[in-house]
């Protein structure tokens, strides 16, 4: 069997003088072998775009600034949007989520701390691309009237249930379609804002909510919520201000490296001196 470069570029023919049952079955084995390597490449490739859009942070470090302050600094080195939560334990505690900052913040200061204890730190990256943001601007407050509304998830609002199909936030081939649409966000008290939305993930870790004063940002994360939520009051805003809304189902990477630091005991204070007589 000869093969013959055809005149097109990338392709091939096959001229057969005897068709036999060897040559068919070389013929399987060596198109099995291109496109099985084609396909093991391509694989290798998205797996290694994945692993650096992903990327976790790295070389964290903590230090004392002072007796009671202790400053983190890390690397960023994920390609894909994220934000990170700071996290900290003492030891044989769980972890307990300081606060959320975005992905180009990448040092952080924890004061207050008690004295001549050790602290266990680490950022844990979370991925999923936001919503467009929704202004809405808040209403004038009667005196006298308290605000009683409650945050959290909203009852869902009577009609047609959502069956659109959902994606998968964890690649990158999808995870654009899983981002949340159609956010909306209506005042239910003067300073209360109703956010909905639909659904678009099919794994993810959670939702969070976030506020800005500016459409640019910087956002803050103003709620944590469960996977599968597609509502949030938020309660309390400055009256007669205009704020921005986003939203972002999302899913955890994997977390840096511990780094921790230590308080030192406090100061023995000196009693003072008596007095000469």
């Amino acid at each position: 069997m000869n093969l013959e470069k055809e005149s097109r570029p990338g392709y091939l023919i096959l001229s057969m003088t005897k068709i036999t049952s060897s040559s068919i079955l070389a013929l399987g084995v060596v198109l099995m072998a291109a496109f099985g390597g084609c396909s093991t490449g391509s694989n290798a490739s998205s797996r290694s775009l994945e692993a650096t859009a992903f990327a976790s942070p790295t070389q964290l470090t903590a230090r004392l600034l002072d007796a009671s302050t202790i400053e983190l600094n890390w690397r960023n080195n994920a390609t894909e949007d994220c934000a990170y939560w700071v996290e900290f334990t003492t030891p044989g505690s769980d972890y307990v989520k300081l606060d959320a900052v975005p992905q180009n913040v990448t040092t952080y200061k924890h004061p207050d701390l008690a004295p001549e204890t050790k602290h266990v730190y680490r950022i844990l990256p979370f991925f999923g691309r936001p919503t467009p943001a929704v202004a809405l601007t808040t209403g004038k407050v009667t005196e006298g009237v308290t605000n009683i509304d409650e945050e959290g998830p909203l009852p869902a609002l009577p009609g047609k249930k959502d069956d659109a199909p959902k994606q998968s936030i964890r690649h990158l081939s999808t995870i654009a379609a899983a981002a949340p649409t159609g956010l909306t966000v209506t005042l239910s008290s003067p300073t209360s804002a109703d956010l909905r939305w639909k659904d678009r993930a099919r794994d993810e870790d959670g939702f969070v909510v976030e506020v800005a004063a500016d459409e640019k940002g910087p956002y803050q994360v103003c709620a944590l919520l469960d996977p599968n939520t597609t509502s949030f009051r938020k309660a309390h805003l400055p009256p007669e201000f205009k704020v921005y809304f986003r939203v972002r189902a999302f899913f955890y990477g994997k977390p840096s490296a511990e780094a921790t630091a230590t308080t030192p005991a406090e100061p023995v204070s000196k009693s003072p001196a008596p007095e000469a007589k």
